[in-house]
Formats: C-alpha cells, structure tokens, sequence
C-alpha cells in the first residue's frame, strides 16, 4: 500500500463521520512523511498506526466524531423511478377493475344485440310468426341467461379484486 492509498482510505472511512477537519488528515500525512524520511517502510508505518479503518476509528473515539445518518436515495431519483414504475404498475393495479368493467360492458353489448335482433326480425317479412316468437324468446332467454352468468362473474371479479386490495399488510 502506498501513502496516497492510504491517506486515500483513510479519508474515505472518515467520510462516515459528519465533521473532520482537513488538518487531521493533513497532519497525518507529515506524520507519514516523517516516518518515511526516518527509513521506515510503507508496512512498517502501518504497523504502528494501524490499518485506515482502525485509524479512523481511534480519531473518531479521540475527537468524538459522529457517524453521518444513512440519507439513502435522493428523491429526485425515487420521483424517476416511480415514474418510470407506472406504465408496468398501473396495468397490474387495474386488471382486476378492468375485468369487471368488461364483464358489465359484454352484459350491455349482448344484451342490445338480443334486443336489436328480436326488433329485426318482427319486421322482416320473411320470416313466419311462429319463427319469430321462437326466435324472439331464444333470442331474449339467451341473453338473458349471459347476462345473469356476466353479472354473477363480474360480482366474483369485484370480491376477488376487494380482497386483492384490502388484504392487510404484515410489517
């Protein structure tokens, strides 16, 4: 390890802590130095001063330095990230809603076509009456039947989406 490695560590593990002042550091560079200029090794004088780490652990006890508070992400980039999150979010969050949505908006589709289909048929000439009441009540019992089975699913969509979203969250 050279000196500026170390001196470079050192700086790094007292970045941990809210205030150094400069001149310890500084300081501890003439210390270096000076050993240096007396014969020692580079190993030698981490001998007797210790690792970075355990140096800077001994100047924090010694000038009771204070360890910085965890800030994690900045919001400016938790913003982007939500913001980039919402098209793939958004598609999951409202499947539940949209299937029910869809099941009602089926409901209405086949029910204006059962109707419309009677009406077109009572005024077609080409039909006899007869095929025309059958077909009338096919018509209207089929779509009320799909109705009636759209409605229940739509209703077991609704439960199944309010238990997704009111389930409680453990912590």
């Amino acid at each position: 390890m050279t000196k500026e490695q170390y001196l470079g560590e050192l700086q790094r593990h007292l970045s941990y802590y809210v205030y150094v002042d400069p001149s310890i550091i500084q300081g501890y560079k003439m210390n270096i130095d000076e050993m240096l200029d007396e014969g020692l090794t580079m190993n030698e004088v981490v001998e007797r001063l210790g690792t970075p780490s355990q140096l800077a652990n001994a100047l924090a006890q010694e000038f009771d330095l204070v360890l910085r508070k965890k800030v994690g992400m900045p919001m400016w980039v938790k913003v982007i990230l939500i913001i980039c999150a919402l098209p793939i979010i958004l598609p999951f969050a409202f499947t539940a809603f949209m299937l029910v949505v869809t099941f009602f908006l089926i409901l209405i589709t086949f029910a204006i076509t059962g109707i419309t289909s009677a009406i077109w048929c009572w005024f077609s000439v080409d039909y006899t009456i007869a095929f025309k009441i059958l077909y009338s009540i096919m018509g209207v019992s089929a779509t009320v039947a799909f109705s009636i089975l759209t409605y229940f699913a739509g209703l077991g969509v609704f439960r199944l989406t309010k238990k997704i979203f009111n389930r409680k969250r453990v912590v």
